[in-house]
């Protein structure tokens, strides 16, 4: 069943608050882009954090009346280790042991590509505010909102936002669609089952920090400054075009492989978000 029962008007009331945000947010940050009249990646993604908190907080403890924690999840210093890196290593183990077997398999090599026309630390902290603000307001917020509707509708309506959200990254289609929405899923999941927002932020960062600003691939059609780059024979059907991974083959083993791990790697709550 998606919904736990008939909607009531209240559960509808949240499911609108979850969709005018999502706007909203999308709205603020480019205004302020338009504003500010800097186009760069980092100040887009820090002004999309900055909406983001603010839309969060001003709905859910003006509108909603309810404590940050209920979008948070579990925040504390053992959480922050438990599940903040934990999700990152669990993307960038996944990542890094799909891109092992792509180097065995094919004739490709890495290679240093730091210079001094790079900056690595603006890549990493742009990666850093993108995956923040997006976790906030999908699996923070939303997720939050929709829940009261059905825990399996929350998850698919908040994957659907999260694929829909890149739909004008350069190179988007329908495969990257869907691997967006697996891994939507998968986010949610982490959120749901963790108990705490940190672990899909934390994956969220490990993803494209690992794709991105170490191995030097389109982070969903977008390219930034990385450590290393991948040379070779690059086929098109694992490493993707011009949105890069996530609509190849490497993004869906490299997700299938977090999927396996995840278990094993971050801890389960036993005091998981629930729909109440």
């Amino acid at each position: 069943m998606i919904f736990n029962e008939v909607p009531s008007r209240a559960e509808f009331a949240s499911l609108v608050k979850a969709l005018l945000v999502l706007m909203l947010w999308i709205l603020l940050t480019f205004v302020m882009v338009v504003i500010a009249n800097i186009r760069t990646l980092l100040f887009m993604n820090m002004a999309s954090l900055l909406s983001a908190i603010l839309l969060v907080v001003l709905f859910n403890k003006l509108l909603d009346g309810e404590n940050m924690a209920v979008v948070l999840g579990q925040i504390n210093k053992r959480v922050v280790v438990s599940a903040l890196i934990r999700g990152i290593l669990l993307a960038f183990i996944s990542f890094s042991a799909t891109i092992s077997v792509f180097i065995l398999l094919f004739n490709v090599s890495i290679h240093l590509l730091l210079s001094v026309d790079c900056n690595i630390f603006c890549s990493f902290l742009a990666v850093l505010l993108g995956s923040i603000g997006e976790e906030l307001v999908i699996r923070g917020y939303f997720l939050k909102n929709v829940m009261k509707m059905g825990k399996t509708l929350a998850i698919i309506a908040s994957s659907v936002a999260f694929a829909l959200l890149h739909i004008n990254n350069p190179g988007f289609s329908v495969t990257a669609f869907f691997f967006l929405l697996m891994a939507g899923i998968f986010l949610a999941t982490l959120r749901l089952k963790t108990g705490t927002l940190l672990s899909a932020i934390g994956f969220h960062i490990g993803w494209n920090a690992s794709e991105g600003c170490v191995f030097g691939f389109p982070i969903s059609g977008i390219s930034l400054c990385s450590i290393f780059i991948v040379k070779g024979d690059l086929p098109w059907w694992f490493v993707g075009r011009t949105f890069g991974p996530e609509e190849g083959l490497l993004g869906f083993i490299a997700l299938i492989l977090s999927c396996i791990f995840y278990p094993r790697v971050l801890p389960i709550s036993t005091n998981q978000h629930s729909n109440s």
